[in-house]
């Protein structure tokens, strides 16, 4: 047999991914195989086994493989101007992720996943450190908007950013489980403007302290003291 090129092994390394995702997705990672995934292109166990050693490798590199194509996708948050561009930013986020069908398999493989398994513990944290990278970008963004006045000051940016970061993570995986029922963009976008109403100078409510500003104070007083003259 004629030794394989290097260009031909990174061939059936892609094939070996690519095929992996599709039997992951329609038998779970749990129950799949090397001589499934071997099966399904008509190769030899032994031949999975020669460009990864371990159903866990193959997770690990499946992942690198599709995150390597959302360059922009997984990059850090921007710094943006005003709490709408950071909007814009989050509902194309989503979009580029929508756009190819690697990356909605390989979501939709992640929300089916069994994370207390040991092996998946890697694939896990790396979920974690990228989901943790977002959060931690949002928090910056509506900080430095907050220096700017974009934000009012007494809004609490590290829940702001929690909110909002959970959202997005929250709506796109519901995409990606229950397609045409979420409008994507539409919802992002929505979920968006209502913490923008929010947090505006011109606008908001919810403290840092979780209190309602003075004027919601006044009008529960108000209310307060309606009630009582009523009961007397």
């Amino acid at each position: 047999m004629a030794r394989r090129t290097k260009a031909e092994a990174e061939r059936t390394r892609l094939r070996i991914l690519r095929t992996s995702l599709d039997v992951f997705l329609n038998k779970g990672y749990e129950r799949t195989t090397f001589e499934d995934v071997a099966a399904r292109i008509g190769l030899s166990k032994g031949a999975v086994y020669w460009h990864f050693k371990n159903k866990p490798a193959l997770l690990m590199a499946l992942v690198e493989h599709v995150w390597s194509k959302h360059e922009a996708t997984m990059a850090e948050v921007g710094r943006p101007g005003s709490l709408e561009e950071l909007r814009d930013e989050f509902v194309e986020r989503a979009e580029r992720w929508m756009r190819r069908a690697e990356g909605r398999k390989l979501l939709k493989l992640m929300t089916q996943m069994d994370w207390s398994s040991r092996q998946a513990r890697p694939v896990a944290m790396m979920m974690a450190t990228h989901d943790k990278g977002l959060l931690v970008g949002m928090e910056r963004a509506l900080g430095e908007l907050q220096e700017k006045g974009k934000v009012r000051k007494g809004v609490d940016v590290k829940l702001a950013a929690a909110v909002l970061t959970t959202m997005w993570l929250g709506l796109v995986r519901a995409k990606v489980n229950h397609g045409k029922m979420v409008d994507l963009p539409r919802a992002i976008g929505f979920g968006f403007e209502m913490a923008i109403a929010a947090m505006t100078p011109e606008n908001g409510f919810a403290t840092s302290d979780g209190r309602l500003p003075a004027s919601d104070d006044g009008c529960r007083k108000s209310k307060a003291g309606s009630r009582k003259g009523k009961k007397s």
